[in-house]
């Protein structure tokens, strides 16, 4: 079974957009034959470090105890938008084993 972690973040409370981004990504996961096991989200702007927000946090939790292949996320940007910081956290999600997958790459996916 190959699995994958859908993570979103909106830098303000924006219910639609967030909703918006898991409905891609879910839809992504299912056009690949990806098992979605989890599903983590964040409210903060694009340039705080993702190693101080919750919910990437608990992405990077769920990856050290219960392993998935992939982390969905519509864009890049929304682990973090400078480059040394968006480094950092593809970074942390590879220490674990896994690869993330962005939507504005999908055409680039290679999952089988």
């Amino acid at each position: 079974m190959r699995t994958a972690i859908i993570y979103t973040r909106t830098a303000g409370v924006a219910p639609a957009m967030m909703a918006q981004q898991q409905a891609a990504c879910e839809a992504a996961c299912a056009r690949h034959g990806l098992t979605v096991v989890g599903r983590y989200q964040d409210i903060a702007p694009g340039l705080t470090d993702p190693a101080t927000r919750p919910g990437f946090a608990l992405v990077l939790d769920h990856l050290r105890q219960e392993p998935a292949m992939f982390v969905v996320m519509t864009d890049p940007s929304r682990i973090a938008r400078p480059a040394t910081t968006l480094d950092r956290g593809i970074r942390a999600i590879g220490a674990t084993g896994a690869r993330p997958l962005p939507l504005a790459a999908e055409s680039d996916w290679h999952v089988d």
